[in-house]
């Protein structure tokens, strides 16, 4: 009896133990209201895409990025940080940016910058075979010619904004819900061929108060890209200015228009185009008070003071020069004939320079 009495009690003191662990491992879901069975949660993914998915430099492309959750219920505190030059340099958001989001939360996107960020977004659950979806759209854009990748890489972590790669959290924030895998996408950026540009005064030799004619060509040398919103701007050299009357003429420069006003020690160029193949042509009336040879240079750009840019990005590569001589009032006098009688006249011929 004892034998059998020992092993009953083992059997259930054993059954007691087993269901005790089991207890203890349905405590987690009993407190939160949960069974097992919907505990199970799965990653969530991220997609992006360009739209279009080839440019020309300087152009706009429509950077998507769709989060989705195959989840049962919906997802809280969804953050990334898209790093639009994490793989290579080029792309930037355009201006303006156009952001839409229907993830709720923050998106922080200001125009010229290379990241796109959201936190405190909301992911709605899947219903039925439909997976939950939300997603951010910003306009996006670049001047290097290529083919550029932007990616979010797998997983994340949750500072203040949006972290790197997706995380989010759900019911209560008993779950942690990232991505497991990266999301990529590729713009191809087409370059644009490198205007031309020169410059002249004419005439060359001018006396001290006689005006010349400043003129500048920007030669588009691309057959199929317009050169859009293009500028550069003229420190003339001193004692040079703007002069009277105010006489500029621009020609094949769109709707740019020219800031130059009498006495400016500058002459600027805004928001030109200039047609495939077309030369955008820019003069205007300058004069010296002094004496003297001078030279007038826009550096080359894209970095130069002054130089010449584009939406495209293309700049002029070299410096841009004129030279220019200004001469001192010459005054002659001569009698004609150099000798006369007591009643016979002479003729006064004065040279004087021409002033224009």
């Amino acid at each position: 009896m004892d034998k059998i009495f020992s092993r009953r009690s083992f059997s259930i003191l054993t059954t007691i133990i087993r269901l005790a662990a089991v207890f203890l491992l349905l405590v987690p879901f009993l407190a939160s209201g949960v069974t097992p069975a919907r505990a199970l949660s799965f990653p969530a993914q991220i997609n992006k895409s360009f739209t279009p998915i080839s440019i020309v430099a300087g152009q706009v492309s429509r950077l998507e990025i769709n989060i989705y959750n195959p989840n049962l219920f919906q997802l809280d505190n969804a953050s990334f940080t898209d790093s639009l030059v994490g793989v290579q340099p080029g792309l930037r958001l355009a201006n303006p940016v156009n952001m839409t989001n229907t993830c709720g939360g923050i998106v922080i996107a200001p125009p010229g910058a290379t990241t796109v960020s959201l936190s405190g977004g909301t992911v709605p659950a899947q219903v039925g075979t439909l997976r939950g979806d939300c997603k951010v759209s910003v306009d996006v854009t670049s001047t290097t010619a290529g083919n550029l990748i932007n990616t979010i890489p797998a997983y994340g972590v949750l500072p203040a904004y949006g972290g790197i790669g997706l995380h989010a959290t759900a019911r209560g924030g008993i779950d942690t819900i990232t991505n497991t895998d990266p999301a990529s996408a590729t713009l191809n950026v087409k370059g644009v061929q490198s205007p031309s540009m020169n410059k002249n005064f004419n005439p060359t030799t001018v006396w001290v108060g006689q005006s010349s004619q400043l003129e500048f060509n920007i030669i588009n040398n691309d057959p199929d890209t317009a050169l859009t919103k293009a500028t550069f701007s003229d420190a003339l050299p001193s004692p040079f200015v703007v002069a009277a009357p105010l006489t500029i003429s621009l020609t094949n420069c769109g709707a740019g228009t020219l800031t130059a006003a009498v006495g400016d020690t500058s002459v600027t160029l805004n928001n030109a185009t200039v047609a495939p193949g077309a030369t955008c042509r820019i003069r205007v009336r300058v004069v010296s008070a002094t004496q003297g040879q001078y030279t007038n240079t826009i550096p080359a750009g894209p970095n130069g003071a002054g130089s010449l840019q584009t939406e495209q990005g293309v700049t002029n590569n070299s410096p841009v020069t004129a030279n220019i001589n200004v001469q001192a009032v010459g005054i002659a006098k001569a009698f004609n004939p150099a000798t006369a009688g007591r009643y016979q006249s002479l003729d006064d011929h004065t040279a004087k320079p021409d002033r224009r």
